[in-house]
């Protein structure tokens, strides 16, 4: 079976999904609830959560560049993913959790939130 192991092949796949659904009901019942309970979270608290966790997993989980990107401390980035753990009990060691929030965050344009 093929393997989806470069960027590449991740960047295709993701358009071709993006493409693929001008249903708005069928996009949103693809996205996981987590994007979408911590998109509500930060508009009730002005934080910017969704947005650490996308950055988080689009670094791949390096928590010095996610921290950069963020231009954040890395102690602030942690406390971040540990309020985030809080709230929503991600297993973000899933590499299927991981890719449904990265693709659930592009159906939602949760991405173009920058704090």
């Amino acid at each position: 079976p093929a393997v989806l192991s470069d960027s590449r092949s991740l960047s295709f796949l993701r358009n071709v999904l993006l493409n693929a659904l001008k249903d708005e009901n069928l996009k949103q019942s693809l996205i996981h609830p987590a994007v979408s309970a911590l998109k509500a979270y930060d508009e009730n608290n002005q934080t910017n959560l969704a947005h650490t966790l996308y950055q988080y997993l689009a670094c791949e989980r390096s928590n010095v560049d996610a921290a950069a990107a963020l231009y954040i401390h890395r102690n602030t980035l942690k406390y971040r993913l540990d309020k985030i753990n809080d709230l929503l009990h991600l297993d973000l060691d899933d590499l299927d959790t991981r890719l449904h929030l990265l693709i659930s965050f592009r159906l939602q344009n949760t991405v173009s939130l920058v704090p």
